[in-house]
């Protein structure tokens, strides 16, 4: 059981970086998305259909792997 715990505490830091991300401005809605994969220009929120605000978040780093 000690071991279960000791392997936690040598958990690698979670590498964060500033993401461009777009969040819903409907203050009921926590819906956001990163900027790299929005569709649109401005997009619109996919659970309430209100308008998104460009804003940064510190989030973790995606490393996209190639699949060719």
């Amino acid at each position: 059981m000690a071991s279960f715990y000791r392997s936690k505490q040598n958990a690698e830091a979670v590498n964060l970086i500033d993401t461009q991300i777009w969040i819903c401005s409907n203050q009921s809605c926590k819906c956001w998305l990163r900027d790299e994969y929005s569709f649109s220009q401005k997009p619109i929120c996919p659970m309430c259909q209100s308008s998104m605000i460009n804003q940064t978040k510190a989030l973790p780093q995606i490393v996209k792997a190639n699949v060719y």
